[in-house]
């Protein structure tokens, strides 16, 4: 089974300008210099509800299967898939009540933002709306088990 994440991200590059504004500071080249800004506060406990949710079904999802060589592919007993597509829609329905609430917040969030960040807050940052940029997906890929060496 493979599981999937769409997930928001809440950093986001500075500019090329932005990045020689701050270099000024500390007299160095914006070129040679990485910065990023954080465009949501990842503490916040709406926000802290939707990352429980992925960090549950991340557990979740490792507790009943095993690893397999594909990245991103673990292996489940056929016993078990029925009982893990009921719990993953569960997951689905709790994370997307989870979005609903931290959606809620959203304005608050993005106007902490604006006081954090001061010039570098860009309201073209942010989407209008937080609903489906936070889902679960899962698959049951078609795989061959690796070969397995002959013994001469």
């Amino acid at each position: 089974m493979r599981v999937n994440f769409t997930w928001f991200g809440t950093r986001k590059t500075l500019s090329a300008e932005q990045k020689a504004l701050a270099a000024e500071q500390f007299g160095a080249e914006g070129q040679y210099l990485t910065a990023a800004k954080k465009l949501l506060d990842n503490k916040h406990e709406a926000f802290q509800q939707v990352t429980g949710v992925r960090s549950q079904i991340i557990s979740y999802w490792k507790a009943i299967s095993l690893p397999f060589p594909e990245v991103g592919v673990r292996l489940i007993k056929q016993q078990d898939v029925t009982v893990f597509n009921s719990r993953m829609n569960e997951y689905r329905q709790e994370l997307t009540l989870a979005v609903e609430n931290l959606n809620d917040h959203f304005d608050q969030l993005k106007a902490a933002a604006r006081d954090r960040l001061g010039s570098l807050y860009n309201a073209a940052d942010y989407p209008a709306t937080l609903r489906g940029l936070f889902a679960v997906d899962f698959d049951f890929p078609n795989i061959s088990a690796p070969g397995i060496p002959r013994r001469p």
